[in-house]
């Protein structure tokens, strides 16, 4: 019962959110970049700032409205003061202005800074220096995005010249060392600068339409930080902050009625925090990752893409997709009821969904949850009462987790209708997470509800996806063997460890293989989400492509005579017409063994003995 009276509790707070925008607004604020400061904040005469527009309403004691029009603003932006946020007030609505089709205008606010006046440091290539002043408790972030580059801390200017993608400041000067060492302009290099975008300390305040992006100067800040009840940010998005959208805490208070709907982070360390909020709802969001070199430092509990931390108590997780994280959806907070329910948790590394402790009356249902190490983190943990059911579970990565999952849950007699099985995505190498029609994760509830948060692809849907192709040959081809080499400067378990000059690599080139014989057999293996692998074609050195075939996984081929080394290469299609990039393996003919071309040099100390020496053709030894 206590479940049905939160869920309606929930339903209530979102009517009332509805009715706020149907308020007469008392005053109404525009705000555009060609604005000035000293306007009225009439539509004509905006106000340039949003700080500007902030001031002239805050305090005032009627609903009021802030209207940012297409443009790039500043942040750092406070509505209202720490000691504001007990008080009641008055609704107020920040918002991008409506574009044409229904949608909002492109309004950003900024916390980055380019280094387009980089200049040059004379004797050292491809370095370069802009006058930077950096707080002591706010390291600076560099990055190239176009390339998905980011930037190394290096220990002092010595370092930056050797490492590319690297940089250093000296209290005047940020230095740094460009990717590929043209200048900073000519590659879009960019800085932090600012710690946070908006943060409301004001009641009844509401953030919507709004685009955040570079807001990383601060291990705490981000897009928009809610510090009052009945605050809401909806319909926004974040990209490449540390916590795209937080509610967080008044030391000694348990803030209600705070809201994080219908946002969407990208290359964020953190999709939603939530802190200190009782029954906080994170609802219809999108949070999501992609592990590159683009990846914001950040240690792996960081990495989520909702937490609820600490102090928080309670709360809802309903209708989101997290992709990417390190845990999915982390409750590492006070022992309390939430209800985690339609969510898609992805491709992660260590948790999906997971409590420190779980409490009876905790529901966990109609989730996706496939790719970490524990599907349900701390299934020991689990309670009489708690309901982790209805739920479809898959691609775990260690060996054990689904058997164990699966046991403690059936010992607390719940799990009894969780599916383990692919969940049948339309096009995910495409970021299309909604379920085919003949997914085992539809209408799987006891009224027909669906599994995770985004249902099934319309009668429109085509597949527009390509297979995915895997590429090796048979025996008795062989993969080349690597070349390299290993200097131990003392031995590694006497003081000083070892010293690893180059890394030997015992297998060579994924694309390079050597083989004895005339003929040899092509595995191709081919996988396809929405279809099947239909044919197949298939090129033999650098002439044209033979005609399209039946797909098959096994193929033997000759190679041409008198050739040293043939390159192979395949693609296929799916049945509804997609073909695959190719896939060329360099196929190497030896009639006989691979011979030395200089003597061994043998290396010896009294801690043992290396010996280097060069082959004519790469070989394993």
């Amino acid at each position: 019962m206590l479940r049905e009276n939160w869920a309606r509790v929930v339903s209530s707070l979102f009517v009332a959110c509805a009715a706020v925008c149907r308020l007469s607004w008392g005053a109404t604020v525009h705000v555009s970049p060609s604005g000035k400061d000293t306007n009225p904040g009439s539509e004509a005469q905006p106000v340039a700032t949003l700080h500007k527009a902030v001031a002239m309403v805050v305090d005032k004691q009627e609903p009021c409205e802030i209207i940012l029009h297409k443009g790039v603003y500043r942040g750092e932006v406070n509505v209202g003061q720490q000691k504001d946020w007990a008080q009641a007030r008055p609704s107020l609505l920040i918002t991008a202005a409506k574009a044409p089709d229904g949608g909002f205008e492109d309004v950003v606010l900024d916390g980055g800074r380019d280094l387009d006046a980089a200049e040059p440091v004379a004797g050292k290539p491809g370095v370069y220096r802009v006058a930077c002043s950096v707080s002591g408790s706010r390291q600076p972030h560099i990055w190239e995005a176009a390339a998905r580059i980011r930037y190394s801390c290096a220990a002092d200017l010595a370092a930056v010249e050797l490492f590319p993608a690297s940089f250093w400041w000296d209290g005047n000067y940020m230095y740094v060392h460009t990717s590929d060492g043209r200048s900073p302009k000519a590659l879009g290099a960019g800085m932090s600068d600012q710690a946070q975008a908006i943060c409301l300390w004001r009641q009844n305040t509401t953030v919507r339409g709004l685009r955040f992006r570079n807001f990383l100067s601060w291990n705490y800040g981000g897009g928009v930080t809610l510090r009052a009840p009945n605050t809401t940010v909806e319909d926004c998005s974040a990209w490449n902050c540390m916590r795209a959208f937080q509610a967080s805490y008044i030391t000694g208070h348990l803030l209600e009625n705070m809201r994080i709907l219908r946002c969407r982070s990208d290359d964020c360390v953190m999709g939603a925090y939530v802190e200190g909020a009782k029954r906080a709802v994170v609802q219809d969001c999108r949070f999501i990752l992609k592990r590159d070199r683009f990846m914001i430092p950040a240690g792996p509990q960081q990495q989520v893409g909702v937490k609820f931390y600490a102090s928080a108590t309670e709360g809802v997780v309903r209708g989101n997709l997290c992709v990417g994280f390190t845990d999915g959806i982390f409750l590492k907070c006070v022992n309390s009821e939430f209800i985690v329910e339609n969510n898609t948790v992805l491709d992660g590394v260590t948790q999906g969904v997971g409590c420190t402790s779980w409490n009876p009356k905790t529901v966990c249902r109609y989730n996706i949850i496939t790719g970490f190490a524990w599907p349900i983190s701390c299934p020991g943990a689990l309670t009489d009462g708690a309901v982790v059911d209805y739920n479809c579970i898959w691609a775990s990565l260690e060996s054990n987790a689904l058997q164990k999952c699966r046991d403690d849950m059936l010992r607390v007699k719940t799990g009894t209708h969780n599916i383990y099985v692919a969940p049948r995505f339309a096009s995910p190498g495409a970021g299309d997470y909604r379920l085919l029609p003949d997914s085992p994760c539809l209408k799987i509830g006891p009224k027909g509800e669906n599994c995770g948060a985004l249902g099934a692809v319309g009668p429109d849907f085509r597949d527009t996806e390509p297979p995915r192709v895997t590429f090796t040959l048979g025996p008795p081809a062989k993969r080349a063997g690597g070349s390299g080499e290993l200097y131990f400067e003392r031995d590694p378990w006497l003081g000083g460890g070892r010293n690893l000059v180059r890394d030997l690599d015992g297998g060579g080139s994924e694309q390079d293989w050597v083989t004895p014989a005339a003929k040899v057999g092509l595995l191709v293996g081919a996988e396809d989400d929405a279809g099947r692998p239909a044919q197949m074609k298939i090129r033999v050195g650098q002439g044209p492509w033979g005609a399209a075939e039946p797909y098959a996984s096994y193929k033997t081929i000759a190679l041409p005579d008198g050739a040293p080394m043939t390159a192979v290469s395949v693609t296929v299609a799916d049945d509804s017409g997609n073909w695959s990039a190719a896939k060329t393996l360099f196929v190497r003919r030896l009639s006989s063994g691979p011979k030395l071309k200089t003597a061994p040099v043998v290396y010896a100390n009294d801690n043992g003995v290396v010996v280097s020496f060069e082959t004519d053709a790469p070989c394993l030894a």
